[in-house]
């Protein structure tokens, strides 16, 4: 895990945000491509790639990681978190949510996303899958029932791409 307070910590300035029209009643749209001011310093960590297409199986397993509370009500962690979770599949998540967008998970008993973790990655199989979007219970309770829910980055692939060759970045 790495501690904010670690030497391995880099902080970079954001120059502009470009988010994608949400919409608010249907949950959707929910992403955003940062431009930094900066490039980001050589260190420990490495970049991912985005999933182009994607769709969970049954049983599937996946990585979430985050910078939010442990628990309901509790701090902001200090230290990355990151977990393994169970990815839901299409029919699984449809019952409640657009396929096309979402992509449902659930975690152990006082794990997955809270407060804090929105905008974090769910990774599969070294690749970036989800967005973190919002929790449809209280944090630590997540499952088929009140499952995390990530926006589907293979959803916005081709935005984040064209958004991504406008950038001014001149680095």
């Amino acid at each position: 895990m790495l501690k904010i307070t670690e030497d391995d910590v880099n902080t970079v300035q954001v120059a502009e945000i470009n988010c994608h029209d949400f919409d608010a009643e249907k949950l959707v749209y929910d992403s955003a491509v940062l431009e930094l001011e900066s490039p980001i310093p050589e260190g420990k960590w490495k970049p991912v790639k985005i999933a182009k297409e994607f769709t969970p199986s049954e049983g599937q397993k996946g990585t979430i990681i985050g910078w939010g509370r442990i628990f309901h009500g509790g701090p902001i962690s200090r230290m990355l978190q990151k977990i393994e979770v169970e990815v839901y599949d299409d029919e699984t998540c449809g019952k409640k949510f657009s396929n096309e967008h979402h992509i449902c998970l659930g975690a152990p008993p006082l794990g997955g996303a809270c407060n804090g973790d929105s905008g974090t990655a769910l990774i599969v199989d070294g690749v970036q899958v989800g967005i973190a979007s919002f929790i449809t219970n209280l944090c630590g309770t997540s499952n088929k029932r009140y499952p995390n829910v990530y926006s589907r980055v293979s959803s916005y692939y081709d935005w984040i791409h064209s958004v991504a060759e406008n950038l001014q970045a001149t680095y």
